[in-house]
């Protein structure tokens, strides 16, 4: 039996339904299973798989078990993780490619020779050598820095 993806079918939009229901209407309340229903177009029993996959690295799920045997979900906040699995934060990624754009408008906008125009240059040349991986872990560390993550 081969596995199927389920990411951008079916995880992705919950994820996001979560993050809308969490930041909109009551700032800082939890949503549960049935407020989150409405949301997505899945059924329970496929909303609450999602959950379980996307609790701690995505989402901060609380799960209640009830004493007829049933059992629900509480969810309370979003993770840094879920924030950019979801685009609503940058990836360190994008940081380093964002980077890499503004040097290049800047070269464009600085007169052909000037001081200005040959430094930019320099940079981003530099920049070019060193790996994504490389200058993504840079801009990764200002991120966090700058953040307090």
């Amino acid at each position: 039996m081969a596995l199927t993806p389920t990411w951008e079918s079916t995880d992705l939009p919950i994820l996001e339904a979560a993050i809308i229901l969490l930041e909109s209407g009551r700032p800082g309340m939890p949503i549960q299973l049935d407020e989150l229903l409405p949301a997505v177009e899945f059924d329970e029993d496929i909303v609450a798989r999602s959950l379980q996959k996307l609790s701690h690295e995505h989402l901060e799920i609380q799960r209640i078990d009830y004493s007829a045997g049933t059992s629900g979900f509480i969810i309370r906040g979003v993770t840094p993780k879920g924030l950019r699995a979801a685009g609503v934060w940058p990836s360190e990624n994008a940081a380093a490619g964002a980077f890499l754009k503004a040097l290049d408008e800047q070269i464009e906008e600085a007169p052909e020779g000037s001081s200005k125009h040959n430094a930019l240059k320099t940079i981003r040349d530099s920049a070019g050598r060193i790996t994504e991986g490389t200058l993504t872990a840079l801009f990764s560390a200002a991120v966090k820095a700058g953040t307090g993550l």
